[in-house]
């Protein structure tokens, strides 16, 4: 009589198990397609973003794993924009690490957060006095497709 109670109550646990993994597996393609299709996502590449900065506002189009296209407005109305080859590693579903270095040698790294819309990037470049600076930026990130 023991083995049979034993031995319903373990297909009843497993039955239970197996109902639960199910729903788990079922319901993640939609958490996926909420991911991408929110105000943030899994990953960058294919998509264009807004970040603005204290200085500027930029437009980066993330078109492969190793390529962007930036676009910059400053706060006196110059436009700059280039094509960069860029390092993209995913830090986790919602942070994202990014490094390029443009043609006049203004490097930048970030690290994006999607789901909070923050962005810490570090600037180094060529000074006034030709001697290389840095800087610590904060920004706001927004998908825009």
């Amino acid at each position: 009589m023991n083995n049979k109670i034993i031995i319903a109550s373990l297909a009843i646990a497993l039955s239970a198990g197996a109902c639960q993994s199910k729903t788990e597996k079922e319901s993640t393609p939609s958490e996926i397609l909420e991911s991408t299709s929110a105000s943030h996502t899994s990953t960058l590449i294919g998509h264009k973003a807004e970040i603005q900065f204290p200085e500027m506002k930029a437009t980066i189009e993330y078109t492969s794993t190793d390529t962007l296209h930036w676009s910059t407005v400053g706060e006196n109305g110059a436009v700059n924009e280039g094509d960069e080859k860029m390092s993209y590693k995913a830090l986790g579903e919602d942070l994202h690490f990014l490094n390029w270095i443009e043609q006049d040698g203004f490097t930048v790294s970030q690290i994006i957060n999607t789901k909070t819309g923050e962005v810490t990037a570090f600037w180094s470049y060529d000074g006034a006095d030709h001697k290389r600076e840095s800087q610590f930026v904060t920004g706001t990130f927004r998908l825009i497709d």
